[in-house]
């Protein structure tokens, strides 16, 4: 007989493989990968876990803090009715809302399947979170004839898919290359090392083809962190990862000139991006009245922002601000407390060479996929917010095939 994770590991591969491969981050319409990635992910999690995770609201002891799961409840009930009963919102546009805020907590829903076997389960996450990075990455690169030959010279703008910020893609850039110099440089497994490398530059062209400004910077200060990290007490290495670099740079500077010239372009004429005056237009559209104020437009609200004149729209590229929107102030103080727990969790971390690339990793999502992005509305959120809870949570390493004790 199968043994139960066995099963488990199954649907989550066909789901996940799915969504990398056939679908994409927001697709327009619901077609057959949507509903394989939607069924195979209801067998991982069970019919009977909604009830147990409804349950945890009432025990004083769980394996997340009973709190998270009267924040989801409170976020997933209160706004669906302000938005269908008081505003009347089309429920369609409610739904749209709905799917997206349950995959911010997937954690929640997966945790039960997965505590009994952290470091096995993130193993797993981590593989397929990268693949998901990866072929998003490729999927953005292919829409274009010459890909390779196009960046520094042009912006890869695809198919309108957006594959680049699904915030697996930056998840895939940050933690693979960091972890490939760990193998290099500290494990001396160059093969293995250089593998991680390379995956993990061939996701970071689709960033830099699209000229993600943050993401770009973010991706070069981690690893130039964790290059000083693991040089502080050793000359010889600092000198050697130098020598690599200036080398690097040297070959390829005439890339790395038309990378700068589009960014600083991209900085020039794109400034914030309208990022302030967005966040200014739902703090205004919540003083309207005092229930806008308490609980917002509800589940399906939208609105309209200077960056769609004459069209409204539903959400927006800051999570605190999209919750303004949706659930009010009561909705931020509660997304507010979800990500507290996530950031004390991640202090809780010592910085060494290994767990130093978790945090850098998930300092770049928090910033990016939080308060920049609404990379927050995404499948692959909630799968690296459960994949960071069980690094964290776990007493060993779980990703101790990636990484070994320094």
């Amino acid at each position: 007989m199968i043994k139960q994770r066995y099963l488990d590991t199954f649907y989550l591969l066909v789901a996940l493989l799915t969504y990398a491969f056939f679908s994409s981050s927001t697709p327009d319409n619901v077609g057959v990968p949507e509903i394989v990635i939607a069924l195979f992910l209801l067998l991982f999690v069970g019919l009977k876990t909604p009830l147990i995770t409804l349950q945890k609201t009432r025990e004083k002891t769980t394996y997340l803090p009973q709190y998270l799961y009267i924040v989801f409840y409170v976020l997933l009930i209160v706004p669906l009715f302000i938005g269908i009963v008081v505003n009347e919102n089309n429920i369609l546009d409610a739904l749209r809302d709905i799917i997206p805020f349950i995959y911010l907590f997937i954690p929640l829903f997966f945790i039960e399947k997965m505590n009994n076997s952290p470091e096995y389960w993130s193993d797993v996450l981590l593989i397929l979170i990268s693949v998901i990075g990866v072929s998003f990455s490729m999927r953005h690169l292919l829409t274009s004839d010459n890909p390779f030959e196009s960046i520094g010279k042009e912006i890869i703008f695809g198919n309108k898919e957006y594959f680049p910020m699904d915030p697996a893609v930056l998840f895939t850039a940050t933690i693979l290359p960091l972890i490939g110099i760990f193998k290099v440089f500290i494990e001396k497994k160059i093969f293995f090392g250089t593998l991680f490398i390379f995956f993990g530059f061939l996701t970071f062209l689709s960033i830099v083809s699209i000229m993600v400004r943050a993401q770009i910077i973010l991706v070069l200060f981690s690893i130039i962190i964790y290059f000083l990290w693991i040089s502080k007490q050793n000359f010889f290495r600092l000198l050697t990862i130098g020598l690599i670099v200036f080398i690097l740079i040297t070959v390829n500077i005439e890339l790395l000139s038309g990378i700068y010239d589009l960014l600083m372009a991209k900085f020039e004429n794109a400034g914030l991006s309208n990022r302030d005056a967005e966040f200014i237009a739902v703090v205004h559209n919540s003083s309207l009245s005092f229930m806008k104020t308490l609980f917002g437009e509800g589940w399906g609200g939208m609105i309209e922002l200077p960056t769609s004149p004459g069209s409204k729209i539903r959400f927006t590229h800051n999570i605190f601000n999209y919750f303004i929107l949706k659930g009010g102030f009561i909705g931020v103080a509660l997304i507010g407390s979800y990500f507290m727990y996530i950031i004390l969790l991640l202090m809780k971390l010592k910085w060494n060479n290994r767990n130093i690339i978790l945090n850098l990793t998930l300092i770049n999502i928090i910033i990016v996929h939080i308060l920049l992005e609404p990379g927050f509305k995404m499948l692959s959120i909630g799968l690296i917010i459960l994949y960071f809870i069980l690094y964290i949570k776990s007493k060993s390493n779980p990703i101790k095939n990636s990484l070994n004790q320094s």
